[in-house]
This record gives structure tokens, sequence and C-alpha cells, in this order.
């Protein structure tokens, strides 16, 4: 079994550089998490490897297949609507229902040049334009039976990810069962069923996986595993018991955001870790609150310039693409629970921290990776940032505490000297 490692979190105590007082010290909670499984997928299935269920594979989602026209014989993976509609396999269950994308295709309104022929169907709609509610309730006024919503715009940010469609927060509801299918098939179901000149798609809905192998699930040719964020799967239970224990004793812990899979020296893809930030921080504040995750302290790669920590032999821009991928995946979780809260304006939700690049910090030729995180936060560039706390070691002989201070104090200033424009950040000897 492919493995991955993360580092978590050990009881530490930790200095916050205040430039107007010196060391700030509080105490904080890190764990070294235990190995948590994953595995790849091909690009024609899903090819798990051997000790992961399909069961897993499933979490909750909802498949079904194609059976008409046969170039689009596949299995396909729905993320049912999260908290308004009926069920797929309850509401609505058919061996041969009639998938039959809307015109208009956004669904926001209920007059549809194509409504006879969404009577009793399955309607595929379009992301954009109203809620996902509305749309549901748009297309059960004309006599729809369910609803798949689907992304459009390649351009946009999680066009490779499957959304959580939630409630508007009106008074209002809908019967019929609605779930997201990802942008890509969405596209070619459309462009397939338009060139063939064709009303509908046949399909069988929902299809019970439960005692499919997962190498015999079949995935669509055109969508590789590193374009499907469900397709990184991992195995939670002993990290869930972990995190379960530090909560129950009021801890709260920081991750290290590094580890490698056995077997690959390659850099992973920004999506890859996108991907699993957004599962580590969706899983639990599912399983926590969002509010006890505000007090998590997310860290990335630490001391990535040494060699026997540097395990994906990271270049300069391999590590800045990694950094900027967790940055990008902590904050459209950030928004994502803005959404959950159903567009409160008067609640706050802070933005999930980055700290970093906790390095040792020597010079710039043996070091290359942290400094090269000073150079672009000192810059102006459009990304501006990764870190909210700029992160450091320095850690002394081990006999005088005075050692530590100083040494930060002066790579504090070593640091400013040499990029005046990070001031107005915070900093942290950890």
């Amino acid at each position: 079994m492919t493995r991955h490692a993360l580092s978590v979190v050990v009881p530490q105590v930790y200095g916050i550089w205040r430039r107007q007082i010196g060391f700030q010290f509080g105490v904080s909670t890190i764990c070294w998490l235990a190995l948590i499984s994953f595995v790849w997928c091909g690009a024609n299935n899903l090819h798990m490897s051997d000790g992961v269920r399909t069961q897993d594979i499933i979490a909750g989602d909802v498949f079904f297949e194609i059976l008409e026209p046969s170039a689009l014989e596949y299995t396909y993976r729905l993320r049912p609507a999260k908290d308004f509609g009926g069920t797929f396999g309850i509401s609505y269950r058919s061996p041969q229902g009639l998938l039959v994308p809307a015109i208009p295709s956004d669904a926001c309104s209920s007059k549809f040049e194509n409504a006879d022929e969404l009577i009793g169907a399955i309607a595929l709609v379009e992301r954009g334009h109203c809620s996902f509610l509305t749309k549901a309730i748009n297309v059960e006024a004309i006599g729809g039976a369910a609803i798949i919503v689907t992304e459009y715009d390649t351009e946009i940010d999680d066009f490779d990810y499957y959304i959580e469609m939630v409630h508007d927060n009106t008074d209002r509801d809908t019967n019929i069962p609605a779930g997201f299918l990802h942008g890509k098939n969405g596209i070619i179901i459309r462009q397939t069923l338009k060139k063939m000149n064709l009303p509908y798609a046949i399909v069988n809905i929902p299809v019970n996986l439960t005692f499919i192998q997962p190498h015999m699930i079949n995935q669509p040719p055109w969508l590789p595993c590193w374009k499907e964020r469900e397709q990184f799967r991992y195995n939670f239970t002993k990290l869930d018991a972990l995190l379960d224990h530090l909560r129950n004793i009021r801890l709260y812990p920081g991750f290290e955001l590094m580890g490698t899979p056995i077997g690959s020296g390659q850099p992973y893809s920004s999506a890859f870790w996108i991907d699993l930030v957004q599962q580590l921080v969706g899983r639990y504040a599912d399983r926590y609150g969002w509010q006890y995750l505000q007090r998590w302290r997310f860290e990335s790669w630490n001391e990535p310039d040494l060699r026997n920590y540097n395990m994906l032999n990271f270049t300069v821009h391999d590590y800045l693409s990694y950094v900027y991928a967790v940055r990008k995946g902590l904050g459209i979780m950030t928004k994502n629970i803005h959404a959950l809260e159903y567009g409160n304006k008067s609640l706050k939700v802070p933005r999930f921290e980055l700290h970093g690049p906790a390095g040792l910090f020597k010079s710039v030729d043996h070091h290359p990776l942290c400094w090269s995180a000073m150079k672009v936060c000192n810059s102006n560039t459009k990304l501006g940032c990764p870190f909210d706390t700029i992160t450091f070691h320095r850690k002394g002989s081990g006999r005088w505490a005075s050692e530590v201070f100083q040494g930060g104090r002066e790579l504090f200033q070593d640091m400013l000297k040499r990029f005046p424009n990070i001031d107005r950040l915070q900093f942290a000897n950890e």
C-alpha cells in the first residue's frame, strides 16, 4: 500500500516575535500525524491499490452510469446537495432514466424551451447566475424528477473540484434530489449529445458499487486522477482517533504539511496539494466545527532546505508552487465556510492562516528555498506572500535560553535589512 506521511504535532513552546516588545511566549500543540494511506488512479479507471475498499471510494457520493449513447458509457460520480432536496435512490431511482440538458442551461427561470422533454427526467444544468436551490425549484416546477448541476467555465479556480451545494438560506425548499457533476464530465456529455443531435442520454441512477472491485469501476478516460479531486483517497481512521483525543483534552493541533509517498522522488502537482488541504480542512471542519479549526496552526514543509527533509527534491520553482498551492487550498476552504454560513454578513470568518517556511536560514547558497520565500514576500507580486507568519528555527546550543533569543533577534534584523517590506508580517521562532 502506498502511504503518505504528514508531519503532525508535538507539544512545544513557541515564541512569536513582536517588533514592539520582542518575544512573546505562548503554548501550542503540534502533532506528528500517523501515516495516512492514499492511492493513485489511472486514466481509464480508478486503479485502487489492494486493501482500499469500494466503500472508501464512494464516501457518501452517488454514482450513475450512462447506458446510451455508447460514446458516453461510463460510470460518473455525483456529490449530493448538502442540505436541500430529496435523495437519489429514495426520492428518485431509475434503471433507464433520461438525462436531458436544460435549455436555457442555467435553469434560473422555470421557462424552459424544452420543458416537455424535462418532465419526469433529470435536468442537466450549468452552475452560475442563481443559487443551486433556485435551479432545483425551477426544474421541479415544470415536472423534472431530479437535477444535476455541472461547471462549464474551465477557467474558474474550482473547475476541477466537486462543489458542496448548500441551501441559500431562504424559506424555500425542493423535493427533488440534486447532485453536482465534475465540470469535465458535464462539458463532454453536453458536447457529445449536441454533436450526435440527441436530446438526452439514458442513465441508470443510482448505481450500487458496494460489491464491485475498485479497479472494475469504469471511469471516463478523459478524467485523469489528478484532475478529479476525489480520486485522491485517504484513510483517516487513525488520524480521526488522534485528533478526537486532542480535542477531548482541549489541545489545538498544528499541521506541518509535508511528506512523500513511498517510491516516488518527484514533486507532486499543485492540484495534489490543493486537494489534500481541502480534504483535511473540510473533513475536520465538518467533524469539529470551523471555530475549532480556526485555532489550528497550519505550517508549510519544515526546514525544506535540509537534504534529509527535502524528500521530494524541491527546486525553488517546485517549492514555491507547493507553498502557493497550500495557501490556495486554505483560501478555498475559507470561502467555502463563508458559503456554508449562508451568507451571514455579520459573521466574520477569519481565513485559515499559513505559517512558514520554518527554516534554519543559513547561507543563500545552501538554503535557497527559505530565502526565495522571503524574496517573494518582499516583492509586490500579484500572488503576494503565501505566509501569514514567517517562521524560523534558532535553537541555540541547548545551554542558555538567551542564545535562542539572541539568535532569533539577529536573524530577524538580517531579514529586515535584506527584505524591508516583510516588516508588516508576524514572525515566530519555532
